[in-house]
């Protein structure tokens, strides 16, 4: 009895301290923190033991832990991004509190990358044009928005000077031409993604992706590609993908919180953000979280009298890693609120520039006062506007991005996402100089008769002007200026500014889904996928709230207009309303809209090593889109029951539209695009590349917006347009030196000029279309070299010369007969809005815990429209920086943007009042040098700004 308890003592004993042993085991960890040779931390380093599926990433403060570590020796591998990898031994236990430094390196070619690639795989191996920016390339930047970041991407056209959205981007000469057709996105060929899936899958009028993009602290890494693969991985987008990947939680807990003051306007006007960031893990067993955001207010470039931008963001995610994936739930909400800087004045077409007397921080936005309260529809429902409502954004998104691996050889990806978005935008366009005698404002206003029309301040009523307005039985309406103290005259004589205030409220419902199947053999790979949208637009309605007549200055005031009119009984006429506009709630055709698209998108892609040095890969994507909405078209009110009030002596609401007809229209369009590479390694460190492709672009809601009229959804063509894009590439990497060059030839196709017009028997027809096409060839050049330890340079540059193959339009001629019909055309000028050169050059010198570098900017020259008229000058725009390390948390950076405060015209309107400011097509050399001094409307690059930046890290 008793040796059978002692043995059962004995193997009770043994048990516990197996058991003790496991549990010892069990609680092995190898902790440490990551820096750089500066003892900056490394948040999101890459940590893993190697040989076994133990590992992690490391938080915002450099720190890493891993857990459940059995005792042994391991070589722990450390990586991230722009550093040189290290192998250290450890042993276990006994591996707590490493410390550990990373050095950088030249070079970025051997990244990995996720974004316009078949499959996960190094730059240098890639047979794609992609540039990358790391965090702390971003953080180091002090940038107008998130787009403005691809500045640093050869082959990319940015035109930023809208401020936090509207931002104009091309690549390789692919660009947004509204003479062509329509008005268009400043996005229309590229996808602008985050996490891997578009921002949106739509554009229209009055609607960009960029509304919901924001980039602050937590985005890790951008990747952007320029055409080649982008008809393949991208949707409708063959121009170029440009993906904002967020932060992920790490194996420990920490953040970074960046408090961020500025003074924007040439160092007028106070900026103020806040940015947080918080990840780490959830309890253990692969779980962790990330997440922050940002809050700022500033009252912008461009003083408009009230804040320019305020709003701000939240965004997060969970991610589960287990053996063979993970899962990643992520959300966002965002409230936004933002404006565009109105037209300013240029003048001297021979060197456009802005008209004496203004400053490039002057701004002619409509004032705070200039809202329209609950102005009435016709039918009953009240709408309102107010400039200082701005731009308002917002969006709540979830989503989920599910990674598993069934083998060494097959793997699954999912990416989905569903948005809520809501647009509300109060915006002033077409602002620019008319004159009191200008015969299309006058007649706009219903200035038309006999007798004086008075021009008044409206908040003093102060008289300013006073015009006779004359009728003639023989010829035009005239007018004559009696007395004229409008400010602005030594600008234009007789000017004032013509105002458009506009309204739009759409909402928009998105669901977006891409999966890839992704098998692997010795020799290759194959994916197979699929694209899967569909976008709901609400209906709503984008058109004029009213119409102003301002005075022409900073901070233009306001005008009351009177006209006694004698052919009226020399009764007086308010053509003002009590908040000076002219026509409100629907100058120049009502429509609503609704709006409903559905793509299918299946891809294929199949990567072959034929030898260890030469690789092929090719791919085809085939998109299907089905395009379906209604315009709700109103009929004029002539004004002669006395508008909405009945008071015939108050014409300011006679602009009202009633009565909608509603058009339907469905479209479905078929698209097939492909693209093959074959990339050869001369060695470790060089390769080579050539590319084509073959994209195609579906038209998108603006086309269809056009659909106004009975009969026009037959006469209406949805071309697709190609995009014929070969590249050859040369990729080097050393030590000292990276380098990329690609020279590439670029062609869009089949750009639909139509248009349509009435004949002498009322019939509704085409008039003559064109497939217009332009062509570009150029090159890109990327580099970085370490010139020594402490220096180093970054340059990107892009050499290109772009021209119209074919650029026609048909115009009705003077009579209605189809006969009298005709056409101009420019074909073989040079494409306008694109720089002949674009450079970027940062040398940076970093020693120890201080940094500060220089980035020159250089914008070339560019056509400013298709006939040629004239040239917009290249300019050049010098930023400064430099950063501090205060210990081992606290950082603080001080930027200068444009620290020599140039001023560059990066976009124009013609001159002649409206509407000839949007018909830059019309403008040619012979209106020019009939009228060289005419004033016209012009946007030009941010002024100077300072920013000062304190980062604490825990």
């Amino acid at each position: 009895m008793l040796r059978q308890l002692y043995k059962k003592g004995l193997l009770t004993i043994a048990l516990l301290l197996s058991l003790a042993a496991v549990s010892v085991a069990q609680n092995n960890r190898v902790s440490g923190r990551i820096t750089t040779a500066f003892d900056q931390p490394l948040a999101g380093a890459s940590v893993l033991l190697k040989g076994s599926r133990l590992g992690g990433t490391t938080g915002p403060d450099g720190s890493f832990q891993i857990e459940n570590v059995p005792s042994g020796n391991y070589t722990l591998v450390v990586s991230y991004i722009g550093y040189i990898r290290r192998e250290v031994p450890v042993s276990v236990p006994g591996s707590e509190n490493i410390l550990l430094s990373l050095t950088e390196e030249s070079t970025s070619l051997s990244e990995v990358m996720v974004t316009g690639v078949f499959d996960e795989r190094k730059k240098i191996g890639a047979s794609v044009s992609i540039t990358t920016l790391d965090t702390k390339q971003i953080d180091r930047l002090s940038y107008t928005n998130g787009l403005d970041l691809l500045k640093n991407v050869p082959g990319v056209y940015v035109n930023s000077s809208l401020g936090e959205v509207r931002t104009q981007i091309s690549t390789r000469g692919i660009a947004n031409r509204p003479n062509f057709t329509y008005e268009l996105s400043g996005l229309y060929y590229v996808s602008l993604q985050e996490d891997g899936l578009p921002l949106t899958n739509l554009n229209f009028s009055g609607y960009s992706p960029d509304y919901f993009f924001r980039s602050d602290a937590t985005t890790k890494r951008l990747e952007a590609v320029r055409g080649g693969t982008a008809a393949i991985t991208g949707a409708n987008a063959p121009g170029g993908i440009f993906n904002y990947l967020s932060k992920t939680g790490g194996a420990t807990f920490g953040g970074e919180v960046r408090a961020k003051y500025g003074l924007e306007g040439n160092g007028q006007n106070p900026f103020y953000r806040v940015d947080v960031n918080v990840g780490g893990p959830i309890g253990g067993n692969g779980w962790s979280y990330n997440v922050g955001g940002f809050y700022r207010t500033a009252n912008g470039p461009f003083y408009m009298g009230y804040p320019m931008n305020y709003g701000g963001q939240i965004k997060a995610n969970v991610e589960k890693k287990y053996k063979n994936g993970s899962v990643t739930v992520f959300g966002k909400y965002l409230d936004d609120h933002n404006a565009s800087p109105v037209a300013l004045i240029g003048q001297d077409f021979g060197n456009p520039q802005l008209a004496a007397g203004l400053k490039n921080t002057d701004s002619f936005a409509l004032p705070a006062t200039a809202g329209l309260s609950n102005y009435q529809l016709p039918d009953g429902t009240a709408k309102s506007f107010s400039p200082k409502d701005l731009a308002r954004a917002r969006e709540t998104s979830v989503g989920i991005n599910w990674r598993h691996s069934f083998s060494d050889r097959i793997s699954f990806s999912n990416n989905v996402r569903y948005s809520d978005k809501d647009f509300d935008s109060n915006n002033t366009a077409a602002t620019n100089p008319i004159t009191l005698t200008d015969l299309v404002s006058n007649v706009t206003a219903g200035l038309l008769g006999l007798g004086v029309i008075t021009y008044r301040d409206l908040l003093t009523k102060q008289t300013l002007a006073t015009v006779q307005a004359a009728v003639s039985q023989t010829g035009p309406p005239s007018w004559k200026v009696l007395s004229n103290n409008l400010p602005g005259q030594d600008i234009l004589k007789n000017g004032l500014l013509f105002q458009n205030a506009t309204r739009a409220h759409p909402h928009i419902t998105e669901l977006l889904d891409q999966f890839v199947l992704t098998a692997r053999a010795d020799k290759m790979s194959f994916n197979l996928g699929a694209f899967i949208g569909s976008s709901n637009v609400g209906r709503y309605a984008i058109g004029t709230s009213g119409l102003a007549y301002t005075t022409l200055e900073q901070h233009p005031r306001m005008l009351d207009i009177s006209f006694v009119n004698a052919l009226a009984g020399g009764a007086t006429q308010q053509i003002t309303s009590p908040e000076g506009f002219v026509l409100t709630g629907g100058a120049f055709g009502a429509v609503d809209y609704a709006f409903n698209k559905q793509t299918f998108a299946p891809f294929f892609a199949h990567t072959w090593n034929l030898t260890d040095k030469l690789t092929f890969d090719w791919g085809l994507r085939y998109e299907r889109t089905t395009s379906k909405g209604t315009n709700y078209v109103r009929t004029a009110n002539d004004g002669k029951d006395g508008g909405l009030d009945k008071n015939p002596l108050t014409t300011y609401d006679r602009g009202y539209y009633k009565n909608p007809v509603a058009y339907d229209y469905q479209f479905k369009t078929n698209t097939l695009s492909y693209s093959g590479a074959l990339n050869y390694l001369i060695s470790n460190n060089q390769s080579v590349y050539g590319r084509y492709s073959e994209g195609k672009k579906a038209p998108e809601f603006n086309l269809f917006q056009t659909i106004d009229a009975p009969g026009k959804a037959d006469l209406l063509d949805p071309a697709v347009q190609s995009i014929t894009q070969i590249e050859v590439g040369y990729k080097y990497q050393s030590s000292k030196l990276n380098l990329a060059v690609t020279p590439f030839y670029s062609k869009l196709s089949n750009i639909l000029q139509a248009f349509t017009a009435l004949d002498n028997t009322g019939t509704l027809y085409n008039l003559q279309p064109f497939f217009n096409s332009t062509e570009t060839q150029g090159i890109e050049l990327e580099a970085t070299g370490n010139v020594s330890k402490n220096f180093s340079i970054r340059g990107v540059a892009t050499f290109q010369t772009s021209k119209l193959l074919q650029y026609k339009s048909a115009t009705a001629g003077p009579t209605s007969f189809r006969a009298d019909d005709s056409f101009v055309d420019y074909s073989g000028n040079k494409a306008d809005n694109t720089p002949q050169v674009i450079l970027n050059i940062t040398p940076t010198y970093a020693v120890g815990k201080f940094y500060a570098f220089l980035s020159y900017q250089y914008t070339g020259d560019r056509y400013a429209n298709a006939p040629n008229a004239f040239i917009l000058p290249g300019f050049s725009q010098v930023d400064l920086g430099a950063g501090y390390t205060v210990g081992k948390r606290l950082s603080l950076n001080l930027n200068i943007n444009n620290a020599t405060n140039s001023v560059g015209v990066v976009g124009w309107g013609a001159p002649g009042g409206f509407p000839s400011v949007f018909n830059k097509s019309d403008f040619t050399t012979s209106i020019r040098e009939a009228n060289p001094n005419a004033p016209f409307a012009i946007n030009v690059t941010q002024p100077r700004a300072y920013f000062l930046t304190a980062t604490y890290r825990f």
